[in-house]
């Protein structure tokens, strides 16, 4: 089974239970840091972004969720992920939480 990173912005948090299931559905591991680290995502330690690398590079692709194209952590993820030969994928997600779809 792929493993994918699920990166979403803070104001996604509330989606995380979503966005997993919605990746198992299509047969992919989740790896989602809010899940993982609950509150502790809040505090942007250095360990906190540490592990959140690490899990990245275990990860066969990334699935960001963005909501703006200015936000500068997700860069950095795809950023990460093409020099590492991750596979990036983006996806929008409905304001309720019910509906995803990917962007091509």
């Amino acid at each position: 089974m792929k493993k994918a990173f699920i990166y979403t912005p803070p104001r996604l948090a509330y989606a995380s239970h979503s966005i997993s299931k919605y990746a198992l559905q299509q047969k992919v591991c989740p790896i989602n840091p809010y899940l993982n680290f609950g509150d502790l995502m809040n505090t942007l330690s250095e360990e906190t972004r540490l592990a959140e690398i690490s899990l990245l590079e275990i990860c066969d692709e990334l699935w960001a969720f963005k909501i703006n194209s200015r936000d500068t952590k997700a860069r950095r993820f795809e950023d990460f992920a093409r020099k590492n030969e991750i596979r990036v994928r983006q996806f929008k997600i409905s304001g309720d939480a019910k509906d995803i779809w990917e962007l091509k």
